[in-house]
């Protein structure tokens, strides 16, 4: 419109006029004025009918031209077998349309698109779908580092900035500026405590230069959880520099275990121990950095007898690849073996505080996914020993059991034999002894075959014969009998 200044009417559209023709029983949209004219309840501006279908416009998602409340669901739930179950038919929420597949530049989190994944969930690739996961701790976060023109060093102005930072895109360079503070810039001095920001740190994908300490601080463990140091940028040359700190006594960077380019240059620190015991080798890992004929730069500090005489030397538990700083648990990733020597854990065991990190070499034998090395050199000889014990009890305790199942068979097998001679004896009359001179009126016998007989020993002869104790066999038991003679009778007699 030109004439700015111009009067504009606008009236009698939209909803007062829908809602003025429409039938009571409407929910204010409809096509008709009969009660059976309405609008769908999920329709916006009006529609042509009365179907989810029909609607000019949906009031929250759109699904294939059916206005709908909300998405075909990723999970149902199977009122059969009481258990969600996925959704052949499921859709994504992508702002107000159902889609079967997210854009390619979009991260599937739940049931819906989004352009990133939220600070709790981080990306992952699943049969090439991106989704957001929960990280279950610390989410890896990428932070810029230092090194421009407007953030040439880490200060009290931009320490914030590296909270929960599990990666550092560029470098990190700590100088006098940040650590003592800038008037000029009206920056102050960096509290030593938030250094600790660094704590979470456990890659560098340029280098790591510091040039400035607090007083305050002995060593450089907050960076204790730093495993890479990439280069891919370097300084002439070098990717990791300590210099010149008065009071630094050991570097403590205990988690190190890859310089992936560059040398090292560790100078003018003449209060420095331990370093001289660092296999530094062992961290070179790049191709670049193999070819290269001197590695390190380390001169200037404190001399290695000054370090030993005044005790300032690797915990015993401590392998000959060296330590980073005093006590056992600045031994780089170790475990002790079955020789009680030094084993170095798989790259993926996480760091445990005051507990063994791992038992073996491989990535399944304790807690994952974080760091490769251990705060303490564990002896497997307790674990040991309270197998062999654990061992012994349990040999002692089937042995245990084996002989009174024993004893309790044989006793078992015992009573039965008895019962069936009890049996035997009682299938007919009983036979009395009979008084010297008293004539017997009965006679009771029964005819054993020798199979049926089995002599023990003899225990006396007669006019008559010899007595014998015997093992009366039958019926699959056995026992021990007496036979005598006695007026012509055979008389058995159970020695119960």
């Amino acid at each position: 419109m030109r004439d700015g200044s111009a009067e504009v009417k606008i009236e009698d559209n939209g909803e007062s006029v829908t809602k003025t023709v429409c039938a009571p029983q409407c929910n204010g949209r409809c096509f008709g004025t009969s009660p059976s004219e309405c609008c769908h309840s999920e329709c916006a501006g009006g529609c042509t009918g009365a179907q989810d279908t029909d609607c000019f416009a949906c009031s929250r998602f759109n699904d294939t031209g059916a206005c709908v409340p909300h998405c075909p669901q990723t999970l149902i739930y199977n009122k059969h077998t009481f258990q969600l179950e996925p959704n052949p038919s499921a859709k994504y929420q992508y702002g107000s349309i159902c889609v079967s597949q997210c854009p390619t530049n979009f991260v599937v989190d739940g049931s819906s698109c989004v352009s990133g994944c939220p600070a709790d969930k981080k990306e992952v690739d699943k049969n090439g779908i991106k989704q957001c996961e929960p990280c279950g701790g610390l989410c890896p976060k990428a932070c810029l580092g230092t090194g421009s023109p407007h953030r040439q060093t880490v200060d009290s102005s931009n320490i914030d900035t590296f909270i929960n930072c599990t990666k550092i895109q560029g470098s990190l360079h700590f100088l006098t500026t940040g650590i003592s503070g800038d008037p000029y810039h009206n920056i102050s001095a960096l509290d030593p405590e938030k250094l600790n920001v660094f704590r979470t740190v456990r890659e560098i994908t340029d280098i790591l230069s510091i040039q400035a300490w607090p007083r305050e601080l002995s060593n450089l463990s907050v960076f204790s959880s730093l495993t890479t140091i990439q280069g891919r940028t370097l300084y002439k040359g070098y990717s990791l520099l300590v210099m010149k700190l008065p009071s630094l006594t050991s570097l403590g960077l205990r988690s190190l275990r890859e310089i992936s380019d560059g040398s090292v240059y560790i100078s003018g620190n003449r209060k420095l121990c331990y370093h001289h015991t660092i296999n530094w080798t062992q961290l070179f890992t790049g191709s670049r950095t193999q070819r290269r004929q001197d590695t390190k730069d380390i001169k200037k500090n404190r001399p290695e007898s000054e370090c030993v005489a005044e005790g300032h030397v690797c915990d015993p538990l401590c392998s000959s690849s060296g330590c980073w700083g005093p006590g056992p648990d600045q031994e780089p990733r170790e475990f002790s073996g079955p020789n009680r020597e030094c084993v170095a854990c798989h790259p993926e065991c996480q760091v445990q505080e005051g507990k063994a990190s791992c038992t073996g070499l491989l990535v399944r034998t304790f807690h994952c996914k974080v760091s490769m090395f251990v705060p303490a050199v564990v002896s497997l000889y307790s674990v040991k020993t309270t197998g062999i014990v654990l061992g012994v009890l349990a040999s002692v305790v089937v042995c245990f059991a084996v002989f009174v199942l024993s004893m309790l068979y044989h006793r078992g097998l015992a009573i039965r034999r008895k019962r069936a001679m009890r049996r035997y004896l009682e299938r007919g009359e009983s036979l009395e002894p009979l008084d010297s001179g008293e004539k017997g009126t009965k006679a009771h016998a029964r005819i054993l075959k020798a199979a049926e007989l089995r002599k023990i020993k003899s225990l006396g002869s007669g006019v008559f014969g010899t007595v014998h104790k015997v093992r009366l066999m039958f019926e699959y038991y056995t026992a021990d009998t007496l036979l005598y003679t006695q007026h012509g009778g055979v008389n058995a007699i159970d020695e119960e």
